[in-house]
């Protein structure tokens, strides 16, 4: 990560780099690149997007999902609409427990916020030092991008079989019945139309063990073409 953004930085010279983390980002990581990068950038904000229909179900068993809130300083607390109000009111009690004095927190729907939000320079709340290699946690992440439709039905019975064996699933995915997006976090899967028809399909896997899941094999025999 460091070689690559000295070389975005001498190549491009960008007012501003937007970092897109894994959901199972360990946020304590990145402060010692960024201090032996001082003189070419700086960390000027950290972003936690809290799902509040199922952080307050996962955030008891996944320490990460606390981790993450603790040390961001902007939390964009997302799907308000959606949720329950007494499920709102608990994931709201409980933000406000783990989150930073000073971190603020956005309550939003489909992650719609305004710009300088994103982009606004705010204190981070780390303890920096000296780089060393981060310490593994067990999570690897596997990713499929093709031009292939699937079948629908043969997909969701691929998801469903995920259920409690991946940490995370997403994508959006060109089906025989249209455009789909597929959601899977531990015990919860959700599957939604999607507008945005396009023409290839693209699908993120987060577990521990996904070699033994044989995810590419079992994603082509859920192809028209099988």
């Amino acid at each position: 990560m460091s070689d690559a953004l000295i070389k975005i930085v001498d190549e491009q010279a960008p007012d501003v780099i937007l970092i897109e983390t894994t959901g199972v980002a360990q946020p304590e990581q990145f402060p010692p690149i960024f201090a032996v990068l001082a003189e070419q950038v700086h960390l000027a904000n950290v972003i936690c997007v809290v799902d509040s229909i199922s952080f307050a179900r996962y955030e008891q068993h996944l320490k990460m999902l606390r981790t993450q809130v603790e040390q961001c300083n902007t939390v964009i607390l997302n799907k308000v609409a959606d949720a329950e109000p007494d499920v709102l009111a608990a994931v709201c009690q409980r933000i406000e427990f783990l989150r930073q004095p000073d971190a603020r927190v956005i309550k939003t729907n489909h992650c719609e916020v305004d710009s300088t939000v994103i982009y606004d320079e705010r204190p981070v709340y780390f303890e920096v030092q000296p780089f060393t290699h981060p310490a593994e946690h067990g999570f690897h992440a596997f990713t499929v991008e093709d031009r292939e439709v699937y079948t629908f039905e043969a997909l969701q019975t691929f998801f469903e079989g995920l259920v409690g064996r991946v940490e995370r699933a997403k994508g959006i995915v060109q089906t025989n019945v249209g455009t789909k997006c597929f959601q899977l976090m531990l015990s919860s899967l959700s599957i939604e139309d999607w507008q945005d028809a396009g023409e290839s399909s693209r699908l993120v896997f987060i577990g521990r063990e996904l070699n033994e899941l044989n995810i590419p094999d079992k994603l082509s025999a859920c192809t028209m073409q099988s």
